[in-house]
């Protein structure tokens, strides 16, 4: 630290009058005394340069141990208040950042409020970009390939659940003009307001948008840790106009480019920090020749020079990462550069230098006899026990841990410890600006060899010496110490009036800077990131057809029997998956089945009958997985196939009179509300414009209008246009008026177009509606055409309703088409009010197919294929099997007791010569109730007349089941025989039985 006091008090003495050589101490303290402000802050630096010369690298990273002003280790805590000082990021280093503002907006699902904003400032000045960024012990992943459509930034992958996100990040790197355009849509209204004017011009901040979830921010809004990139730095060895070779410029900042190295950035703070032209931090005015280009080049370079690692790779000697506090003195930062980068920094007569790593070459060489011997002379051979160190332990902000202050691998010498009397000496310090483990090694080594060269010596020299400088190095033989071309640093030198100089000196040796990949030692880092439970997996989950089953206890519809483990702890529901084999689509998606750890198990397993529609003898794939309240870490099972049963629609699934009912029913409400619609239009005129309004909304209102009257005639138009927005809603509207009257008689013409959108709806509509009055006598139109997207569908209808009368009493007529989701699928249908509706084909005289009083009429008609449930017939001319016949049978239960059953149920089936072909079937429900061996139910179609099993099924198996049928069997009689007597059999074993036994028998067309 005293050695950098110099830096500016010399420098600010240097600038009030010529470069000083001689005595720089008196003359920088009188300096001191005048200035103040930075300046004086910078004398201190000047002060410690010229004082502080004697010790080693390892005694000058402990000057400072006691001194507890500054921060220790890394500050990742957020910061709020404009109280805070402002602070920049020179290498890649991380910052907790200031809080400028966090609110709330918009809503999920049913939870309002449901995302929070945290704007957080990061730096001060503009940056490059962040290299990484932690939520809470979480280090993120950013999907930069999938921006958020409304601004927010992008999606981070470790708050990604089950396809949803949760958290959301945002960038400014300073060189913004305007206000977020995410933050001012979002915050334009209430008392947390973000206005156009909140830019933050030259400061690098963040966005951080959480979407609300217990289970993912379980411990509330993370602390963020974000890791800025390295910022652009003046390099001089890339400027051609100051010694090096390149563009860069110091009064050009869009010439530098990033850099992690500390010589540059210990360059840029003592010359001075500016955005924009004016001083931010650092110097003030310092002259680039005050820091010689070849010199602050060698040091540079230094620190570029690429080093071997264990693992055969290369990495800069030495490299840098700190956030820098304006509040903070140079001098301090410049020291935690100096112990970055093992460096010796000094001033002499105002000149600032820096020496990097091992010294360099003697530039002067003396002996005993060069010495002053009338002058002092004084040794210090080793220092007092206290102050002797052969170990070194070193801390350092570790990336890889979130930037906790880690231990770096101690470094401890035996041979060194004998030398003390087998004492353990560790010295103890702290590298804040090198978050770079193997570089640690390398400053942790050199300190401790340097620091064992233990001789000091301080004498005068001859006027020759005058030309010598701190951090020169100078060769000494000396037959009275046995010294032969010793190299000794020097770390001060004065001067009397006589011109000999003082000069203090410090034994060296370059070799102690030396390193080779075998002295790296392993560098393990703990795991850092949120503690999760482990994952539960899906215990015992099968799936097998199932079947919904009527009041007669008969299959009405396949399903999915899905099953898992009981006395799952903390298990709440299981969300389950199924997907249609063949494409891969999702047809049921539920996490609603409720898992009730209470329920009376079935050989220690829960099932249920999943309420989905699937199709008949289709494959399809099933998964499921827990949802606890204990843990919300849980595994998808395995996909399972399953194939459903061929349960097929029967002739009490189809009721065409009760079909027509219904949608009769449908079609006469639709009409009502297009009347109620029509009311509504009219009257929106009569009593004053349309509602137009959103809670808590702002926008503008535009109208147009024109009008003559003379006498009792009026002509007029009006148009007017509405626009209304909020946080989560956005509405248009447009509504126009013709009209024009005499007395009684009126006529007008009304339109209104909406646009209404919310966060999960969307609607389009427009309206067009006829008026004309004459006395009590009117006529009137509507033509609607709406559509609406929703989660749960999409809809689109075009109406049109015509309505004419006298008085009271009138008459209506009209037609709607709409497409509309009906339990989750889309359909369409048509409806025609009217008395009469007629098709012609235009060249006959008469409607070929008419309605009349809910009666079709058809002049000819050519039928394909019908199916009809009551039919007169006035001539039948119907040869057999030319249409198809079908017969039900119902037999309900066999059976069932202790022994062995065999029952026939015999049918027969008129089929009509011809050797149609017959089709017979039978369903039921088999199943045995009691629990035991292998039990068994046969059944047999057999064809009586030609004394043919035409099949024979067979279910077993063992304890308590039971299991749908659906079995056929086809048969040809031969030509000459009218009708088949077929027996339907069952064999049942003891205790098994059919129930709801029904049988179906087809002639089919030929």
């Amino acid at each position: 630290m005293k050695i950098l006091l110099l830096l500016l008090a010399t420098a600010c003495f240097v600038l009030g009058g010529d470069v000083a050589h001689a005595d720089p101490i008196s003359a920088a303290i009188v300096g001191f005394f005048k200035l103040t402000g930075l300046a004086a802050a910078f004398v201190k630096i000047g002060v410690a340069l010229a004082v502080g010369l004697g010790s080693s690298l390892l005694q000058k990273a402990l000057a400072k141990k006691g001194d507890t002003s500054g921060p220790s280790g890394v500050d990742l805590s957020v910061s709020m208040g404009d109280d805070v000082p402002m602070s920049f990021v020179a290498g890649t280093a991380p910052t907790g950042g200031k809080r400028k503002f966090i609110g709330t907006w918009g809503s999920d699902d049913k939870t309002p409020n449901a995302y929070l904003v945290d704007v957080i400032e990061l730096e001060n000045l503009p940056a490059t970009g962040t290299a990484g960024l932690w939520a809470g012990d979480t280090r993120c992943t950013i999907l930069w390939g999938e921006p958020a459509a409304d601004g927010r930034g992008f999606p981070v992958a470790e708050f990604r659940r089950d396809g949803k996100d949760h958290l959301w990040y945002k960038f400014h790197d300073g060189s913004q003009t305007a206000v977020d355009g995410y933050l001012f849509a979002k915050f334009l209204t209430g008392e947390r307001q973000i206005t156009a004017n909140m830019i933050g011009y030259g400061c690098a901040y963040a966005i951080m948008t959480c979407r609300y979830s217990e289970t993912v921010f379980r411990n509330g809004l993370p602390d963020w840790v974000f890791e800025m990139a390295p910022r652009r730095f003046y390099d001089l060895r890339k400027d051609s106009t100051n010694g090096g070779f390149g563009a860069h410029r110091w009064n050009d900042q869009s010439t530098w480019e990033p850099t992690s190295n500390p010589i540059i950035v210990a360059y840029n703070v003592i010359r001075g920090i500016t955005y924009n032209g004016e001083w931010f931090y650092g110097g003030q005015n310092v002259a680039a020749f005050r820091l010689p280009p070849s010199n602050w080049i060698a040091g540079a370079n230094e620190a570029d020079a690429g080093v071997l690692l264990a693992d055969g790779s290369y990495e800069p000697a030495f490299r840098c990462g700190y956030e820098i506090s304006v509040d903070r003195e140079p001098l301090e930062i410049i020291e935690e550069l100096e112990k970055a980068a093992n460096a010796r920094f000094v001033e002499v007569g105002g000149i600032f230098k820096v020496l990097v790593g091992a010294p360099g070459a003697a530039v002067y060489s003396f002996t005993d006899d060069d010495i002053i011997v009338t002058e002092e002379q004084t040794l210090d051979p080793f220092p007092s026990l206290e102050d002797t160190f052969n170990g070194i332990e070193a801390t350092y902000p570790e990336p890889a841990e979130k930037w906790a202050m880690k231990d770096a691998p101690a470094r401890y010498d035996a041979a060194l410890e004998a030398a003390d009397g087998q004492r353990r000496l560790p010295a103890s310090v702290a590298i804040n600006a090198a978050p770079f483990a193997n570089q640690v090694q390398r400053i942790m080594v050199a300190m401790i060899q340097d620091y064992r060269r233990f001789r000091v010596h301080q004498f005068y020299l001859p006027p020759d010496a005058y030309a010598l400088e701190p951090n020169d190095v100078v060769s000494w033989t000396s037959a009275r110490n046995g010294y032969v071309e010793k190299k000794f640093l020097v770390t001060a030198i004065t001067g009397k009036r006589t011109f000999n100089r003082l000069v203090s000196l410090k034994e060296i040796d370059p070799s102690d800077y030396d390193w080779s990949a075998d002295k790296q030692l392993p560098v393990v880092t703990g795991w850092i990131g949120e503690i999760l439970p482990p994952a539960q997996p899906m215990y015992g989950w099968q799936a097998e057809p199932a079947a919904f089953f009527d009041a007669d206890g008969s299959p009405r519809r396949p399903s999915i029997r899905i099953s898992c483990a009981a006395g799952q702890e903390g298990v709440t529901h299981v969300w389950v998956q199924v997907v249609l084999k063949a494409t891969g689509t999702i047809v049921f998606d539920s996490d609603q089945t409720p898992y009730d750890p209470n329920e009376e198990p079935v050989d220690g397993r829960l099932s249920w009958v999943l309420n989905g529609t699937f199709l008949p003898n289709e494959t399809y794939r099933v998964r499921g997985r827990f949802i606890s309240s204990l843990n919300d870490n849980q595994q998808w099972s395995a996909w399972l196939d399953v194939t459903t049963f061929n349960i097929l629609l029967a002739n009490k699934d189809i009721d065409v009179v009760a079909d027509l009912t219904k949608l009769g029913a449908d079609v006469k409400k639709r009409f009502s509300e297009l009347q109620q619609e029509m009311d509504d239009l009219l009257e929106s005129y009569e009593n004053g414009l349309t509602a137009f309004s959103l809670a808590g909304a702002v926008g503008q209102i535009d109208r147009e209008e024109i009008r003559a009257e003379l006498g009792t005639a009026r002509a007029e138009i009006t148009d007017e246009r509405r626009v209304r927005v909020t946080e989560n809603e956005a509405m248009a509207q447009r509504v126009g008026l013709v009209s024009a009257s005499v007395e009684d008689a009126n006529a007008k013409i009304i339109t209104e177009q909406t646009a209404r959108v919310s966060a999960d709806k969307a609607l389009s509509e427009s309206l067009l509606g006829v008026s004309a009055e004459l006395g009590d006598r009117f006529a009137q139109g509507l033509v609607k055409f709406q559509a609406v997207a929703a989660p749960s569908g999409v809809d689109a209808r075009f109406s049109v309703l015509l309505r004419g009368g006298v008085g009271q009493a009138y008459k209506d007529t009209g037609f709607f088409l709409e497409l509309y989701t009906f339990a989750g699928f889309q359909r369409s249908r048509m409806a025609i009010k009217v008395d009469q509706f007629s098709v012609s084909d235009g060249t006959t005289a008469y409607s070929v197919f008419a309605i009349e009083g809910g009666v079709v009429k058809i002049i000819n008609a050519l039928i394909d294929q019908a199916q009809i449930n009551n039919l007169m017939v006035g001539t039948s001319n119907i040869l057999p099997g030319a249409i198809s016949w079908a017969q039900s049978y119902s037999f309900g239960n066999t059976p069932e007791g202790g022994a062995s059953t065999t029952s026939n149920y015999d049918i027969e089936v008129p089929h009509g010569l011809g050797s149609p072909k017959v089709k017979v079937e039978v369903q039921g429900l088999a199943r045995t109730g009691v629990d035991g061996g292998v039990r068994s139910a046969t059944l047999n179609i057999i064809s009586l007349n030609d004394d043919a099993l035409l099949r024979s099924v067979t279910k077993s198996q063992t304890g308590v089941w039971s299991a749908p049928i659906s079995w056929a069997a086809p048969h040809q009689p031969p030509a000459g025989r009218e009708s088949t007597v077929y027996r339907i059999q069952t064999v049942c074993a003891s205790w098994t039985s059919f129930l709801n036994l029904d049988a179906y028998a087809s002639v089919l067309k030929r």
